[in-house]
């Protein structure tokens, strides 16, 4: 088995037609959860996941899932709350669609809550700690993922450092980490350091001008683009890189530039 490419679900097409668009290419597809990745034509109700699973079945498509931006850290307990019972219930949306693998992020440290990081940090752990109870029951792996360098997250979320703390605490399967490499560039960490960190199980690729995180195609530094998707492919064959820009034609100009740099010469 190879590391393979795979498409984040982009809401701006009928899902049918969209499900079709990518079977040529694609058999991994990362589904969001997030209302902002929603729309009339994946508002991700009973009649979307009725046309993913018929799909699933016609092109054998497999499903991993990013849950939605909330915040397992916060000081408030009433959004704390919320943000647990969002993220239990993309879980069982989850479990419903047979997907053993949901991204999530880690907490939000706002300015004025930057002092409060040590107790944020443990009210994230509880958090977490609370959804795998959840998590074991449904079969399902929480993968949590490195964020760029931005004001709403503190360092140690970019670093992997925070992403290790966590991996010592809670050692079981269903607990991993997703590897976004955007998400690195971007924060200029080092990329070898997070690829060595433990059971990590997917990955998001897309560009950016290491400025901000832009979720751009990926069409330029494909020689460093070569060097890492034939590392991935030896330590991870079993793992696959979700595409995650926005636009579909993103995803395609991008599936076209880094599928030949796959194979084996």
């Amino acid at each position: 088995m190879a590391f393979s490419l795979g498409s984040r679900l982009t809401a701006n097409l009928p899902l049918s037609e969209y499900l079709a668009g990518i079977a040529t290419c694609f058999r991994w597809v990362e589904i969001p959860t997030d209302p902002r990745f929603l729309s009339p034509y994946f508002p991700l109700n009973a009649n979307s996941k009725i046309t993913l699973r018929a799909y699933g079945t016609q092109y054998h498509f497999r499903y991993s899932m990013h849950a939605p931006f909330v915040n397992l850290g916060s000081l408030d307990r009433e959004e704390r709350l919320l943000a647990i019972h969002k993220f239990q219930s993309a879980m069982q949306v989850a479990a419903e669609l047979e997907v053993s693998l949901l991204t999530f992020h880690p907490a939000n440290v706002r300015p004025e809550t930057v002092a409060a990081f040590d107790e944020i940090c443990r009210l994230e752990t509880e958090s977490i700690s609370l959804l795998l109870d959840t998590a074991r029951q449904l079969g399902v792996s929480l993968l949590i993922e490195n964020m760029p360098s931005a004001p709403e997250f503190h360092p140690t979320a970019s670093n992997g450092e925070r992403i290790r703390e966590l991996l010592a605490i809670f050692t079981g399967s269903e607990f991993g980490v997703t590897i976004d490499i955007g998400h690195a560039l971007q924060a200029q960490a080092d990329i070898d350091a997070l690829l060595g960190l433990e059971r990590v199980r997917h990955f998001h690729l897309h560009e950016n001008d290491r400025l901000s995180d832009r979720h751009l195609r990926i069409i330029t530094h494909l020689d460093w683009w070569k060097q890492l998707l034939q590392k991935l492919n030896e330590r991870f064959p079993q793992a696959v890189g979700i595409l995650e820009m926005n636009q579909l034609v993103d995803q395609l100009e991008s599936f076209e530039r880094l599928h030949p740099l796959l194979s084996r010469d």
